[in-house]
C-alpha cells in the first residue's frame, strides 16, 4: 500500500512527456538550421527580367550566417528546357570568419520564356578531391529569370509589312462592297444576321471552353479565348470563292462582324475573360483594342469611298483582289514560320488539338445555323467560312497590348498556331471536290433557248441574282 501511494499520479504517462520534453531542445535547434540555411543565399539583382536572346549578364550571391568550413555551392537551372545557360556551375570558397562572401556567375538567356536557377549546395569534406561531387543540399535558393526575344530587325520588317499588306486588302475588300447588297442586307438581314450570330456565339464559347480545358497557364487561355473573340478573317472571302459561295455575303458579314467587334470583343472579355485574369495581373487595354479594329475598319470604309467617286479604280482592285489575297496569305505563311521560328519549341499536343477544334467548331456551327433556317448552299458556305475563319491578327495585337514581355510572346503562339491549322480542313474539303469532279463529274444541264431575260453562263451567282431580280442570298 506505501509502495503504491508514492508511485506518480501520471504512470506511465510520465514517461512520454519527459520523451517529448527532451525532444523540445533539438527540434528548435533544426528550425533555427533550416532557417539560416534558408536565408544564407541571396541574389543581386533578387530576380532577372527581359533577359535578351543571346545576351549575358552577372548575377553576383551573397552566402551569409554560414559557420567556419568548406562549401562546395551547384549552380542549375531548374528546368531542362535549356531557356538559360549559367557559368560557372561549381562555387567553392572557405569561410574563416563572420563576413559574407560574395560570388558570382553569368547567366545567358537562350531561349523565349520563364525560367529559373537554383543555388544549392553545403559544407565540402575536408579530405574531397578536387573537384569534388556535389555535397548534400543544406542551403538552396532559386533566382527568378524572364527571358525575352530579342529586338530583331527582321521583326519589324515582317510587323509593318503586314499591316501595311493587310490594310491595302481591306481597302480592295472595300471596293467589292456593293451599297445596295449592303442596303438589301439591312432590309432583311437574315444571312448577316446568322452569321454574325454564329460568330459571336459560337466561336467565344468554344474558345473559352478549350481553353479552360486543356490549358492550365493564364497567358495561353487568354490567346485562345480572344481567337475565339476575334472577327471574321479577311481569307474567309476567297474561300467562299473558291467553294462557289455568296462572295457578296461573305463580304458583308467580315464588314459586319468587324463593326459588331467594337461591342462583342470587350462584352466577351467582361463576362468570361475575368474568369481567365481573376488570378493574375493582367489588364484588359480596351482603348488599344479599339485602336486596332478602327485600323481594320478604315480600309474598308476607304475603299466604299474609292468605289462610289472612283469606279474606275475600284474596278482595277476588284479585279487584283483574288491574286493578291493569295499573294498575302502566302507571304504572311512563310514570311510569318521564318520570322518565329521558336514557336516549334513550344508545340505540345494540347496546343495543336485545341488550334484544330476551335476553327472546326466555326465550320460545323455556321454550317449548322445555316441547315437549321433554312439558307441556301451557296448561303451555308459563306456562313460556316465566315465562322471558321478568325482574323487572329486582332487577337495578336490584343495580346501584345494586355501582356508584357515574354508573356506576350508566349501567348500569341495559340493565335499563330490556330490561324496555320485553319486551312488544313479547308485545303482537305478542296482537295477533296476537286477528285471528285475529275472522277464523278456531274452532268452538265441542259442549254434553255436564249430569251430577253438570259443570263451568260460564265456569269457569277450574285450576277444572276441581281439580273433577274432574285432575293436569295443578296436579299440576306
Amino acid at each position: 500500500m506505501l509502495l503504491s501511494g508514492a508511485m506518480c499520479p501520471l504512470w506511465p504517462l510520465h514517461l512520454v512527456l519527459m520523451y517529448l520534453v527532451a525532444l523540445v531542445p533539438l527540434w528548435m535547434a533544426c528550425c533555427g538550421a533550416a532557417s539560416a540555411a534558408a536565408s544564407a543565399i541571396k541574389f543581386d539583382p533578387a530576380q532577372v527580367e527581359h533577359l535578351m536572346e543571346g545576351n549575358s549578364t552577372a548575377v553576383r550571391v551573397e552566402f551569409a550566417d554560414l559557420p567556419p568550413g568548406d562549401y562546395q555551392f551547384r549552380v542549375d537551372p531548374v528546368d531542362a528546357s535549356g531557356g538559360v545557360a549559367v557559368a560557372p556551375r561549381d562555387i567553392v570558397f572557405r569561410v574563416d570568419g563572420p563576413d559574407s562572401v560574395w560570388r558570382a556567375f553569368n547567366l545567358t538567356g537562350k531561349y523565349l520564356g520563364h525560367a529559373a536557377v537554383r543555388v544549392s549546395g553545403g559544407r565540402r569534406p575536408a579530405d574531397a578531391a578536387d573537384p569534388a561531387p556535389a555535397p548534400a543540399p543544406e542551403a538552396e535558393q532559386e533566382l527568378p529569370v524572364s527571358v525575352v526575344r530579342s529586338n530583331r530587325r527582321l521583326d519589324k520588317i515582317f510587323a509593318y509589312s503586314v499591316a501595311t499588306l493587310v490594310s491595302l486588302t481591306y481597302v480592295n475588300m472595300g471596293c467589292t462592297l456593293d451599297l445596295a447588297v449592303i442596303k438589301q442586307s439591312i432590309v432583311r438581314p437574315i444571312g448577316p444576321a446568322i452569321g454574325v450570330i454564329s460568330q459571336y456565339i459560337i466561336m467565344p464559347l468554344a474558345g473559352f471552353g478549350l481553353a479552360m480545358a486543356l490549358f492550365v497557364d493564364p497567358g495561353l487561355q487568354l490567346g485562345l479565348f480572344l481567337t475565339g473573340c476575334s472577327p471574321g478573317g479577311g481569307a474567309s472571302n476567297i474561300w467562299t470563292y473558291l467553294f462557289n459561295g455568296n462572295i457578296n455575303l461573305s463580304v458583308t458579314m467580315t464588314f459586319v462582324s468587324s463593326l459588331a467587334a467594337f461591342a462583342t470583343v470587350p462584352g466577351w472579355v467582361y463576362c468570361l475573360g475575368r474568369f481567365i485574369t481573376a488570378n493574375t495581373t493582367l489588364v484588359i487595354p480596351y482603348r488599344n483594342i479599339l485602336t486596332v479594329l478602327l485600323s481594320l475598319i478604315v480600309p474598308c470604309g476607304i475603299g466604299l469611298l474609292i468605289n462610289r467617286f472612283l469606279p474606275k479604280v475600284a474596278d482595277v482592285l476588284r479585279r487584283v483582289l483574288k491574286p493578291w489575297s493569295v499573294i498575302l496569305f502566302i507571304f504572311i505563311v512563310g514570311f510569318g514560320i521564318y520570322t518565329n521560328m521558336y514557336i516549334w519549341r513550344l508545340l505540345t499536343w494540347q496546343l495543336l488539338l485545341a488550334s484544330a477544334i476551335l476553327p472546326m467548331a466555326g465550320f460545323l456551327g455556321g454550317a449548322g445555323a445555316s441547315w437549321a433556317t433554312g439558307r441556301s448552299w451557296e448561303d451555308a458556305i459563306a456562313i460556316s467560312t465566315e465562322t471558321g475563319v478568325q482574323n487572329t491578327g486582332v487577337a495578336i495585337f490584343m495580346l501584345k497590348f494586355s501582356l508584357p514581355e515574354p508573356s506576350s510572346d508566349l501567348s500569341i503562339v495559340v493565335p499563330i498556331v490556330v490561324a496555320t491549322m485553319t486551312p488544313v480542313p479547308l485545303f482537305a474539303a478542296l482537295i477533296f471536290r476537286r477528285l471528285r469532279a475529275c472522277f464523278w463529274p456531274r452532268p452538265l444541264p441542259e442549254k434553255q433557248p436564249a430569251g430577253p431575260g438570259a443570263v451568260a453562263l460564265g456569269d457569277s451567282e450574285s450576277a444572276r441574282q441581281l439580273m433577274n431580280g432574285e432575293e436569295g442570298s443578296l436579299a440576306a
